[in-house]
């Protein structure tokens, strides 16, 4: 028994140092914040025009979304209306962290206003 539990063992160790192990870590930023006007269709024209105008690529906007990359850092703005303001939700992923803090920072302080920052 014990031989059996050291070949286990064994093999297992073996494995671990064989196979590749690949780790990954990935920076997600999110949030929501009101926008400057009530309805979900006006939200995602000033989301979508933000991002075209920050320049971010493959900028596209979809039914239920506006998503794009900059930086290496992939982003998502959707919308909901409300009274009297509606809701932009911003959510940015990348592998890297300071990527992915550029690009929410630049959205979180663009939409709310639908102002067009300078590059």
């Amino acid at each position: 028994m014990k031989s059996r539990q050291l070949m286990l063992g064994a093999l297992l160790i073996g494995g671990m140092i064989v196979a590749p192990i690949q780790a990954s870590a990935y920076a997600f930023y999110w949030g929501r914040i009101a926008v400057q006007t009530s309805t979900e269709n006006s939200c995602m024209t000033i989301a979508y025009g933000v991002a075209s105008h920050l320049g971010l690529s493959g900028a596209k906007r979809g039914q239920l979304a506006i998503t794009g990359s900059r930086y290496g850092a992939d982003a998502t703005i959707t919308c909901f209306s409300g009274s009297p303001k509606a809701m932009a939700v911003i959510m940015v992923v990348s592998n890297s962290d300071a990527a992915a803090r550029k690009l929410y920072g630049e959205l979180i302080v663009a939409i709310p206003q639908g102002k067009m920052l300078d590059n």
